[in-house]
Order: C-alpha cells, then sequence, then structure tokens
C-alpha cells in the first residue's frame, strides 16, 4: 500500500486504470487520491467501478457496444439506478457468451460484423467455430437489437 500511495501522489501520475474486481481498492485509492482520473478495465463491472468513482473506462467489448456503456453511465450519472442495471446485464449478457467461445477472437467478430474486419487472433488462441460465431450473432441481436 505504501509505495502505491507515493506513486499517486507524484506530480506526473494523473489517471489510473483499475482492471480489478476489488472495488473497495478503487474507492480508497480515489479516496486517498481525489483528484485522480479512475478509468474502469472490466467491462462486466462498470457499473461497479462508476459507483467507486470511477469516470469512464478502457475496455474489449466498448468497441462494438460503445453507445450501451454510454447509455450505462449517462442513467448511473442521472440516478435512472435500475436503468443503469439493465443496461450492464445486457452487457454481461453479451460478455458472458463471448467469454464461453473464446473473448477476444468474439470481439473481432463482432467488429466484423460491424464492417471492421479485425481478422482473427493469433495462436494459442483457438478461431471461433461456426457454432460460436452463431451465439455471438445471436447475443448480439438479442441485447444489442441490431440485425447482424
Amino acid at each position: 500500500q505504501g509505495p502505491i500511495r507515493e506513486l499517486f501522489k507524484h506530480p506526473q501520475v494523473v489517471a489510473l486504470k483499475h482492471t480489478n474486481t476489488n472495488m473497495y481498492e478503487l474507492e480508497r485509492v480515489l479516496a486517498h487520491n481525489p483528484d485522480l482520473i479512475a478509468l474502469n478495465g472490466y467491462d462486466e463491472a462498470f457499473l461497479s467501478g462508476l459507483s467507486m468513482g470511477a469516470t469512464g473506462m478502457i475496455g474489449s467489448t466498448v468497441n462494438f457496444m460503445a453507445k450501451k456503456f454510454i447509455a450505462l453511465r449517462e442513467a448511473f450519472r442521472t440516478g435512472k439506478n435500475e436503468e443503469a442495471l439493465r443496461l450492464q446485464r445486457e452487457a454481461n449478457e453479451i460478455i458472458e457468451t463471448m467469454v464461453e467461445v473464446g473473448v477476444f477472437n468474439a470481439v473481432k467478430y463482432a467488429l466484423t460484423l460491424r464492417g471492421i474486419d479485425c481478422g482473427t487472433c493469433r495462436s494459442p488462441f483457438k478461431p471461433l467455430t461456426e457454432n460460436g460465431k452463431d451465439q455471438v450473432r445471436a447475443v448480439l441481436n438479442k441485447c444489442l437489437g441490431e440485425a447482424l
């Protein structure tokens, strides 16, 4: 804790990407460093990060569903907690499917469906199966309301 606290006091350290599900840790860092900008790292915990003081996020799935995460942040900021939770649950349904089939190739496939061909991941990541592609397409259609 000591060296980390000292690091955040350095004048050139202005932001933190918190890629951890320990939200207590995020809250404590911000409590001791109120001027620090905190960005959440896990897409599936964005709402939790916002509740502990994060102001934005850096994640993988945000690349193809930014509108959902922007709406989630706005719902949180305006006190529409049920709406924010609904949006986080929809994002998490997509994320859950992607984790099951292979998250990195699933993200690349989602972007390809949007017209941005990202190819596939290199070894040791396994390419998506046709069934995996079908699962990704189905969950995106369901949760994003887009025909892909």
